[in-house]
């Protein structure tokens, strides 16, 4: 996996792409407390995260938006498939330098990622859902333009900050609705159904053959 660092305002950008025959597994962690933001455009990663006796599983990440709080005794483990090119943008925060943010982008923190403001762990999870078209098509822009010196800074803000302003809005239109958001169980399934549906492109199974499997 090949990572470039980019430093926007107050944020550190992660760009992580991999394009590799072969699987590969990349281990990272962060050196302070953390925010973070994942958006995964293309590739599937299967990631272990480990702190402390505790370790939690994403799998087939691709399409994935994901936020979470960890600190430096947290590793995460990539696991990146063979011949699928992955595309991800990272967008970090440090935890101490909150108070730097307007006050009007502090309220947004605070109302909807307040388990990750406050942490009761290494690690914690917070709001995490599949990117619509909007998130995928900003995500996509990152990757895919040919802006050189200023010009690609001056792009790559712009573009972190609809991706932030995307995320903020699904997590508002997700408490509005708790019903309808997908439980972690539910999660699982769906990826689940993916791996399926992508292993037999050719010969898909029926909807009935999906389930039961």
């Amino acid at each position: 996996m090949t990572r470039d660092f980019l430093n926007i305002n107050d944020f550190l950008v992660l760009l992580e792409y991999a394009d590799s025959n072969e699987e590969t597994v990349d281990t990272c962690g962060f050196d302070e407390d953390v925010i973070a933001f994942a958006f995964y455009g293309s590739g599937n990663v299967d990631i272990n995260v480990r702190y402390g006796t505790h370790q939690k599983s994403y799998n087939n990440t691709m399409g994935l938006a994901m936020s979470f709080f960890a600190n430096k005794n947290v590793d995460f483990i990539h696991t990146i498939s063979k011949s699928k090119k992955l595309h991800c943008v990272v967008i970090l925060y440090s935890l101490k330098n909150l108070n730097k943010l307007p006050e009007d982008e502090r309220e947004i923190y605070a109302e909807t990622l307040n388990e990750l403001i406050n942490p009761t762990s290494d690690y914690v999870e917070g709001p995490t859902f599949f990117m619509d078209h909007n998130m995928q098509n900003a995500v996509d822009k990152i990757f895919t333009n040919t802006y050189e010196g200023a010009a690609r800074s001056l792009f790559l803000k712009s573009q972190v900050t609809e991706l932030l302003a995307h995320f903020f809005a699904k997590v508002s239109t997700l408490e509005k609705d708790t019903n309808t958001s997908i439980k972690e169980t539910e999660r699982e399934k769906l990826y689940q159904a993916r791996e399926i549906l992508s292993k037999n492109m050719e010969t898909p199974p029926s909807i009935s053959e999906l389930s039961r499997l």
